[in-house]
């Protein structure tokens, strides 16, 4: 009976030093998850007010906030396991970012750009024109 309860001191301990391991790394990569959300947030909901981003980025944070909080308890007693805890956010908000940011790239003129030249051609630069009349 000592040993048994021993055992589960230890994998009680061994479960928090995981979940710390994980939440290192995890916190850090939530900042490229926030950038792959935020972007798009903000060049989606520009012409709908600050209002509506400030609650729609709130509402993310939260998500975020209770997901790693709710993980790291249940980690933490043993019922979920550390890595799927801490990271269980990430690839959530992940699965949501990347499909928004794609389709924030295609339809924003903000992510466009093109290799081909200008159709004026050099007669619209003037440093290119003042080249041109000294040589």
């Amino acid at each position: 009976r000592h040993q048994q309860r021993l055992l589960e001191q230890y994998v009680a301990r061994e479960n928090r030093f995981n979940v710390e391991f994980h939440k290192k790394f995890a916190i850090p990569f939530a900042c490229v998850i926030f950038d792959l959300l935020g972007i798009p947030m903000a060049v989606t909901t520009s012409r709908s007010g600050k209002g509506v981003s400030v609650s729609l980025a709130l509402a993310v944070y939260l998500v975020y906030y209770l997901f790693l909080m709710g993980g790291e308890k249940l980690a933490d007693r043993g019922r979920l396991d550390p890595f799927i805890a801490m990271w269980a956010a990430n690839f959530l908000l992940l699965g949501l970012g990347i499909p928004m940011f794609i389709k924030a790239a295609r339809e924003s003129s903000l992510f466009s750009f093109s290799l081909q030249p200008k159709s004026g051609g050099e007669a619209d630069d003037p440093m290119a024109s003042e080249h041109l009349e000294t040589s």
